[in-house]
């Protein structure tokens, strides 16, 4: 089989990626995956949306079977943990000019583009899937997929920091979860004012990026604001249908019927994991507030991502 059209989210955790990721892979020929090398790079212990560990899903058994016959016998997890740490966000300068290597036989680039290659033929072929899509959300993983595959396209979804920031707040106060950051955990009771300057600053950085690459593929990277997707789902479904060249008219119908979406085989994701399923609910009001003293220490970090969203991605 051809390998599938790539499709990829890339932006900043808490953007809403896990429910456009699932939505979008009830599509005709899409297959979704999560944060796909995220999921493979924590191994087969890594539990599924469903509940079922990937080492034990038959869907994850089978791609890994067709991963090695496709690379020459080379373990899926391992792979998947490599291309995770060649993704990493602190490498974007390097992937600027990841063309001039992607032919050189032997450099990260390459082996980076034969293995994504195979992975997500590997996939395709399993699912019988045309487009397989991934919300890893990392701008450098985002720029190396558009060099690799012509065909492939990218949506940068971004939310309002200080909601975004909102959420990871409700999850520590209300589940007593640790922030996460540059892979690290921090306990945000000892370390709120640096957690919420990095955050902040990161958050801008990571819009900054977005809209670099958006620059340099414009034709096949689209924009997409968290809240015009909750405000109404129906008119920005239909843009990214046809900026992606599917159909979206049954995920639609879905939202507007409150019918759930399956939350199957895919890795990683956050409150959306292990529950089955769950129904789109568009609602911009009353979502989870950070504290106002603490809006107060990250928006002067955040105000050059504001600005550039304001300008450049309404």
């Amino acid at each position: 089989m051809a390998t599938p059209r790539m499709i990829y989210i890339a932006g900043r955790r808490y953007s809403g990626s896990t429910f456009l990721d699932v939505m979008l892979g009830s599509a005709p020929g899409v297959e979704s995956v999560g944060e796909l090398v995220t999921g493979l790079s924590r191994g087969r212990g890594e539990v599924c949306g469903n509940g079922i560990a990937a080492g034990e899903s038959a869907f994850w058994v089978a791609v890994a079977q067709r991963y090695a016959a496709l690379s020459e016998g080379r373990d899926l997890w391992e792979d998947g943990a490599w291309l995770y740490e060649e993704s990493d966000a602190r490498k974007f300068v390097r992937r600027l000019f990841a063309g001039r290597f992607l032919n050189r036989p032997g450099s990260v680039e390459s082996k980076y583009a034969d293995r994504q290659i195979a992975l997500v033929t590997a996939i395709g072929d399993v699912a019988d899937a045309s487009c397989v899509l991934d919300s890893n959300k990392e701008y450098s993983r985002a720029l190396m997929i558009l060099k690799i595959q012509a065909e492939a396209k990218v949506i940068h979804l971004h939310r309002s920091l200080l909601t975004s920031l909102g959420s990871h707040y409700y999850r520590h106060k209300q589940r007593g979860a640790p922030f996460k950051f540059l892979k690290r955990q921090f306990n945000p009771e000892k370390s709120y004012p640096f957690v919420l300057i990095m955050m902040a600053a990161a958050w801008s950085v990571g819009m900054a990026l977005g809209l670099l690459i958006k620059a340099m593929f414009p034709d096949r990277v689209i924009n997409v604001r968290y809240e015009k997707l909750m405000a109404d789902p129906t008119v920005e479904l239909a843009r990214l249908g046809a900026f992606l060249e599917i159909d979206t008219a049954e995920i639609r119908a879905m939202v507007d019927g409150r019918i759930p979406f399956a939350v199957g085989h895919n890795l990683a994701g956050n409150e959306l994991r292990h529950d089955g399923s769950f129904v789109f609910i568009p609602n911009t009001k009353g979502r989870r507030q950070l504290p106002f003293h603490l809006r107060l220490v990250a928006l002067p970090f955040a105000a050059p991502g504001y600005f550039l969203r304001a300008l450049f991605a309404r």
